[in-house]
């Protein structure tokens, strides 16, 4: 069976949208799924610097919500990827990044 698409010829059917947000995130501290929508829930490390010492706390700075099979696609996206991140520190004898709170 032929695969038929709507993509353009010549295109990958990505716009790259530069006013779109990024996203930074410590950490994943949850997910959910309803629907057949996968949830991830996404949390920094925040100072309250208005105190002395600044208290830090976890905020959670937004969410993905994508169908299961992105959230597939997803998953061996990364997964292939950091197998490759992996696989070039241990080539070049380096170590990975260390944590901080600044």
């Amino acid at each position: 069976m032929e695969k038929t698409t709507d993509i353009p010829a010549g295109g990958n059917g990505l716009l790259n949208e530069h006013s779109a947000p990024e996203l930074l995130a410590d950490e994943a501290v949850g997910m959910s799924w309803l629907g057949g929508v996968l949830r991830i829930t996404l949390a920094s490390w925040r100072a309250d610097w208005s105190k002395s010492p600044a208290p830090t706390e976890r905020v959670v700075v937004g969410r993905i919500a994508m169908p299961i099979p992105a959230a597939e696609a997803l998953y061996a996206l990364l997964g292939d990827t950091l197998a490759k991140m992996k696989a070039q520190q241990e080539a070049s004898g380096q170590a990975g990044p260390k944590p901080t709170m600044q």
